[in-house]
């Protein structure tokens, strides 16, 4: 008989693991004893070592499924680190490598193979998986797969051949962020048998929600970002231009930041976040593109600058503060408008049935469809389609994507790399001056171009950094390269069929939304601990946990003043903006202390200990 493996023996020599927590426990005990298995387990709580160790002990390759091509490449690197064998399938490889890779996955005594879901759908990875012993497939970020889910990826759903191509292998999905709905269509569309469900708790001890209002944002998130005394913070914002401008607002403040988003090019990418993991960066000034997958121990604050359109992005996206176990802060920063902003923001980027209906006519007009026909891949370019069309490219990525959803098509995200450099009518008259640096760098990039526009294709950082600042001088208008799709339709043209199809999916994701929206705003107005409305959101009972706003007694508050006025005397609105409270709530704890006689009004009508 089969000894049974030492867990915590291996977790303690192989990954330094002192203690495994019991939810980790159940969950590598379910899949070793062969069992279909579901994870519940909270941002920052191991989900990793889940599979990692079972990938170990188990007899053959243990498959691991992510859409994070960073996580995906620091996990391979970390597990060489500790002399384990693995390999990958992801990202731009072609199929020469493919094959190489999966002929040393055959031959080269590996123990993991992280795959992305669209290499899944390759027939040659099918075939050659097929031949080999596969001990177990872990899914990771399953809630993916889930309509019902707020990162859903059609690529996900062709995870349910899984089953299919192997059907005594037990697979293990896990996920941080789950409502019972997701689970439910986790289980469906992963065919998973009788699974074990492990359900942990979405509480995180160490992290203290704040909510703080003030009508000037940016300076309240400066005010925030000073009070910072170790670790750095990420500072969230929904918009690529919104990430780029308040990151050289905090610039010019003499804050160590630098700015990430989807748009930006992959070398300043890899080399931004390397800046911020080596702690080379205090501040990241980001959109939601940055952060999934990146295992940064000393975040110490997140800080929301827009507001999360729900729950689950939020609760994912505050999970990357206080890995560490240590102290850290979830700041979210609104104005008097700021519910009405988000509102508004989601209603203009939510396309209805109609607007659904005009979106994919145009479409089809504008790549040349015919009836009938199913054309192979075409490229899509935004602004182009946007401006013939007088769409908004925020309303066109949502429209496509919600097509996408309903299984119209499929898309991939391609960019140009091109970049337009247009010199200004004051600048023109002077490009021949040699004096100045700028005029140098002008004349070398015109010299194998006539044209005032000049192209640069795939300029280095350093390059573009100059051309930059440039441009906030006023010397020149600098345009991004030109973002673009690659649109392959999922059948043949039939309008008739594709109409109905829409107002059939639709329609439930619309409500789906708006129900989403309405418990943002919930949690953002309830009086009660915030952190357990979260985890009632995703059907788990909570304690109240005792660091957040809504559960710390107003004693705080008339401490944290008095502290402040130890310093120096402040005003009502200096005080407002130190602590980032709203000024009728201020005006109750300044009466507590006056009428304690802890304080006084002085001459120049500010607070001063009495």
């Amino acid at each position: 008989m089969k000894l049974k493996p030492d867990i915590d023996k291996i977790a303690l020599e192989r990954w330094q693991i002192r203690q495994l927590h019991p939810n980790q426990k159940t969950i590598i005990e379910s899949t070793l004893a062969g069992n279909d298995t579901f994870g519940l387990l909270a941002t920052g709580a191991g989900k990793s070592i889940c599979y990692q160790l079972p990938g170990f002990v188990l007899e053959g390759i243990c498959i691991v499924i992510s859409p994070l091509i960073a996580l995906m490449e620091d996990q391979i690197n970390q597990l060489k680190n500790r002399d384990f064998k693995a390999i990958g399938l992801f990202g731009a490889i072609n199929q020469e490598t493919i094959i190489q890779r999966l002929d040393n996955l055959k031959y080269g005594k590996y123990h993991y193979l992280f795959l992305s879901p669209e290499r899944l759908s390759n027939l040659i990875v099918q075939n050659y998986l097929k031949e080999l012993e596969i001990a177990l497939i872990a899914v990771d970020e399953a809630h993916c797969i889930s309509e019902w889910g707020h990162d859903f990826r059609p690529s996900y759903r062709g995870l349910s051949l899984l089953k299919d191509l192997f059907p005594n292998t037990p697979i293990l999905a896990l996920t941080a962020t789950a409502t019972e709905e997701v689970i439910e269509d986790i289980v469906t569309n992963l065919k998973l048998n009788a699974p074990k469900q492990v359900i942990g708790s979405v509480l995180k001890e160490n992290l203290a929600i704040r909510i703080y209002q003030h009508e000037d944002k940016p300076l309240m998130l400066l005010a925030r970002l000073n009070r910072l005394t170790t670790g750095c913070a990420i500072v969230y914002t929904r918009s690529r231009k919104g990430a780029e401008k308040l990151c050289t607002w905090l610039v010019e403040k003499e804050v160590n930041a630098t700015f990430y988003h989807a748009g930006i090019d992959e070398s300043l990418k890899t080399q931004r976040l390397n800046d911020f993991i080596a702690d080379k960066v205090k501040v990241m000034v980001s959109t939601s593109a940055f952060g999934m997958g990146i295992d940064k121990p000393n975040v110490r604050s997140v800080i929301h600058f827009d507001l999360p359109e729900n729950l689950a992005q939020y609760y994912q996206e505050i999970g990357r503060a206080g890995r560490d176990h240590k102290e850290a802060s979830a700041e979210i920063l609104i104005t008097s408008k700021s519910i009405e902003q988000l509102k508004n923001r989601i209603i203009a980027q939510t396309p209805s049935v109609d607007d659904l209906r005009l979106v994919y006519q145009k479409l089809i007009a504008h790549l040349q469809v015919a009836a009938g026909e199913q054309s192979g891949n075409s490229v899509l370019i935004i602004n182009h389609f946007c401006k013939k069309y007088s769409f908004k490219p925020g309303f066109i990525y949502q429209s496509i994507k919600t097509l996408e959803r309903c299984g119209i098509l499929n898309t991939e995200p391609i960019k140009m790399n091109v970049w337009e450099v247009q010199l200004l009518n004051k600048t023109l008259g002077k490009v021949k001056s040699h004096d100045t640096e700028f005029h140098r760098v002008l004349i070398k990039l015109r010299s194998t171009q006539r044209n005032e526009l000049i192209r640069l294709k795939g300029p280095s950082p350093k390059i573009l950094e100059y051309l930059k600042r440039e441009e906030r001088k006023g010397k020149l208008s600098l345009n991004e390269p030109q973002e673009g799709l690659v649109i392959r339709w999922s059948y043949s043209r039939e309008d008739t069929y594709t109409l109905s199809l829409i107002k059939k999916v639709h329609k439930p994701n619309l409500e789906r939304k708006i129900n989403q929206l309405k418990s943002m705003i919930q949690f953002l107005k309830v009086a009660g601990c915030k952190m357990e409305f979260i985890s009632n959101y995703f059907g788990i009972e909570c304690d109240p946990c005792s660091k957040c706003e809504s559960c710390l007694p107003s004693t705080i508050e008339e401490t944290e003043v008095f502290q402040l006025l130890k310093k120096k005397p402040l005003s009502l609105s200096e005080l407002v903006f130190l602590t980032g409270k709203a000024p009728i709530t201020l005006e109750k704890v300044i009466q507590s202390l006056l009428e304690g006689e802890h304080i006084k009004l002085n001459e120049s009508h500010k607070f001063e200990l009495h």
